[in-house]
């Protein structure tokens, strides 16, 4: 009997390479790194003429824009122009390819959030429940700056509530929000 029982614990370990296997068939692993257009996400236009999405590929990733009247797709911007533009000002050789992502500050810190913001839509779940993340950036009017916002919540407080509005569960459901 212990001869099994060690052999079983044997035959379940799991090695590291066992496992960054099985990490590398998460989702955030394979989505537009290993396979391509699993899924599109269309970004709506306020006045519902149309929508934007992007377009992965092993060599790049392209903007479209689609219109619904007339009914025609094509690219939301020019690379090669825009790297053109980027090159000028950076005063370096910029390839259009190249989607590098730049991180444009270092002082965020715990619940200082650039890019960020708080809607009283925020509810939490349970004690330990976390705020949604949230992302915000727009471009200013002339295309020269990025505009965006600070979520301070360094100070605040949760404050919990009681849902007893759910018949099914003879209990109050624990929700928070800051």
């Amino acid at each position: 009997m212990l001869v099994l029982c060690l052999q079983s614990a044997v035959a379940q370990a799991i090695s590291k390479t066992d496992y960054t296997r099985a990490v590398s068939f998460m989702w955030d692993n394979i989505n537009n790194k290993k396979a391509f257009q699993l899924s599109i996400n269309p970004n709506w236009f306020s006045d519902s003429t149309g929508f934007w999405y992007n377009h992965f590929s092993q060599d790049e990733k392209l903007f479209y824009k689609v219109t619904f009247k007339p009914l025609k797709k094509y690219l939301l911007f020019d690379h090669e122009q825009l790297a053109a533009k980027l090159g000028e000002q950076l005063k370096e050789s910029v390839n259009p390819k190249a989607g590098a992502v730049r991180q444009l500050s270092t002082l965020g810190k715990k619940d200082y959030e650039y890019a960020s913001y708080y809607g009283w839509s925020d509810i939490m779940e349970g004690e330990g429940g976390e705020r949604p993340k949230r992302f915000t950036a727009n471009w200013s009017g002339d295309s020269k700056w990025i505009e965006t916002s600070i979520c301070d919540l360094r100070y605040g407080r949760k404050m919990y509530l009681l849902d007893w509005s759910v018949d099914t569960l003879y209990r109050a459901r624990l929700l928070s929000y800051l």
